[in-house]
C-alpha cells in the first residue's frame, strides 16, 4: 500500500503504518520525516559578530552582537527573519565584549563587559523595537575576570538580573535589579567560588534563579545551583552532576525539571549531551544521553523548548572549520533525540560557524550565528531559520 500526505507545518514528524494478518497478529513501523528545510539569510554582510544572543523583540527576531570590541544590534523587518533592517550601535565607548539579551520591561536590554574599564555594563532600548537606546552604565563596580567569559540576562520575579564571574565576589556572582527597568541595582551575591573564569547558563527553574557551570578546580565537573528564593538573595549549594564538562553549557526548564545541554569528556572527546534532573528543583538528575555522536568536538550548545520539545542548536569542528548543527528530541522530556541535521556547512580553509545563539521565533527554530570564509572574504552575521 502507498499513502500521500503533506504536511503543513515545518517540523520533525514520525508517520506510522501498521500491519495485520490472518490471524490477528499486528506489528508496527515508522519512519522519521522532517517536513520544511532550513533557510538562510544574511542579517549583516562584511562585519565581525562575536557572541551573538537572538531574541523575539517586539514579534520580530533581533540580535545582539559586537564587532571590533562595539556592541551593536540588528531587528529582522518581518516576523520570521526574512530581511534585516539596518544594524545600530547600542554602546561605541567602553569596549564591549561578550553579551546576553533579554525583554526588560517591554524592551530590549543587553548586558555585556566593557573590556576598557572591566566593569559589568547594562543598557536598555528607549523603544521597545530597539530602533534607538539609551546610555550604558555599570551595574557593578568590581572587574570581571576574563572578556571571553560568559555572562547571562535573564527576568528574575520581574526584575533584570546578571549572572557574571568576577574577582569581588570571588567567583561566580549573582546581581539583581531594584526596579523593572533596571535603572538601579543591588549588591552582588556570591554563588559559587571558583578559582579560574567558568562559563555559566542562567534561568529560571520553578520560580527561582538557577545556574549551570563547569568547575576548572574540580577536574572540570558539571555544576548546578539554584537560588533559596524567588529573587535569589539566598543561593544553596551546587550539585556536582558526574560529568565533565568542557566551557559552555546551556541550562533551561524543559517539561517543568531543569536540563542542561554541555559539550561532555566520556573518554576524552567532547559529544553534545543532554542531561535532565528527575524533579523539579533539580536535586536529582538523570543519566547524560549523548545527543550527537557523530562529531567528537561540539562547542557553543544552546538548549530551548521548541514547539513543546527540547532542541540544541551547536558548532561541531571538522578540521580547521566549523559546522552549524541542530538536533531535536522526539518527546517533551528529551528521553528521545532525532537525528541531528548540519544547517551550515563549513566555509573553506579556516572558519565556518561560531558564536551562535537559538531561540523559539514565533514557532520555528532560529539560529544566529558569525560565518567566516577567509577564503572567499565572507565575514558575516547569519541567521537560520526552519520553515
Amino acid at each position: 500500500a502507498e499513502a500521500e500526505h503533506t504536511y503543513d507545518i515545518a517540523d520533525i514528524y514520525g508517520p506510522q503504518v501498521r500491519v495485520t494478518d490472518e490471524h490477528n497478529g499486528t506489528d508496527t513501523a515508522s519512519v522519521e520525516v522532517w517536513a520544511g528545510e532550513w533557510h538562510i539569510f544574511t542579517a549583516v554582510e562584511n562585519t565581525i559578530a562575536f557572541f551573538t544572543d537572538i531574541e523575539l523583540v517586539n514579534g520580530h527576531p533581533a540580535i545582539s552582537y559586537h564587532a571590533a570590541y562595539v556592541l551593536m544590534y540588528v531587528r529582522a523587518t518581518d516576523a520570521l527573519g526574512t530581511t534585516w533592517g539596518e544594524p545600530v550601535i547600542v554602546a561605541s565607548q567602553g569596549n564591549a565584549y561578550s553579551n546576553s539579551m533579554a525583554i526588560v520591561n517591554g524592551r530590549p536590554a543587553i548586558a555585556y563587559y566593557s573590556t576598557e574599564d572591566g566593569k559589568l555594563m547594562y543598557i536598555r532600548a528607549d523603544d521597545a523595537n530597539g530602533d534607538s537606546w539609551g546610555e550604558p552604565f555599570a551595574v557593578s563596580g568590581t572587574s570581571f575576570r576574563n572578556m571571553h567569559q560568559s555572562l547571562s540576562l535573564v527576568i528574575v520575579s520581574g526584575q533584570p538580573a546578571i549572572a557574571y564571574e568576577c574577582n569581588e565576589p570571588d567567583g561566580l556572582a549573582y546581581i539583581r535589579a531594584l526596579d523593572a527597568n533596571g535603572d538601579s541595582w543591588g549588591s552582588p551575591i556570591q554563588v559559587a567560588f571558583l578559582f579560574l573564569a567558568n562559563y555559566n547558563s542562567m534561568a529560571v527553574i520553578n520560580g527561582r534563579p538557577a545556574i549551570s557551570y563547569y568547575d576548572i578546580e574540580d577536574n572540570f565537573l558539571l555544576k548546578y545551583v539554584r537560588a533559596g528564593d524567588a529573587n535569589g538573595n539566598t543561593w544553596g549549594s551546587p550539585i556536582a552532576l558526574e560529568c565533565r564538562a568542557d566551557i559552555k553549557s546551556s541550562l533551561a526548564e524543559i517539561n517543568g525539571n531543569p536540563a542542561i545541554a554541555y559539550a561532555g569528556y566520556p573518554d576524552y572527546t567532547s559529544y553534545l549531551n543532554y542531561v535532565r534532573a528527575l524533579d523539579a528543583i533539580g536535586s536529582a538528575w538523570g543519566t547524560p544521553l549523548i545527543v550527537d555522536s557523530e562529531f567528537d568536538d561540539s562547542e557553543w550548545p544552546t538548549l530551548a523548548t521548541v514547539n513543546g520539545r527540547p532542541a540544541i542548536s551547536y558548532a561541531v569542528a571538522s578540521g580547521d572549520t566549523s559546522i552549524l548543527r541542530y538536533v531535536q528530541a522526539a518527546d517533551p522530556d528529551g528521553n528521545i533525540w532525532h537525528s541531528p541535521m548540519t544547517v551550515q556547512l563549513p566555509g573553506s580553509g579556516q572558519g565556518g560557524a561560531t558564536y551562535m545563539s537559538m531561540a523559539d521565533v514565533n514557532g520555528r527554530p532560529a539560529i544566529s550565528y558569525y560565518f567566516q570564509d577567509p577564503a572567499t572574504g565572507t565575514f558575516q552575521l547569519r541567521y537560520a531559520v526552519y520553515y
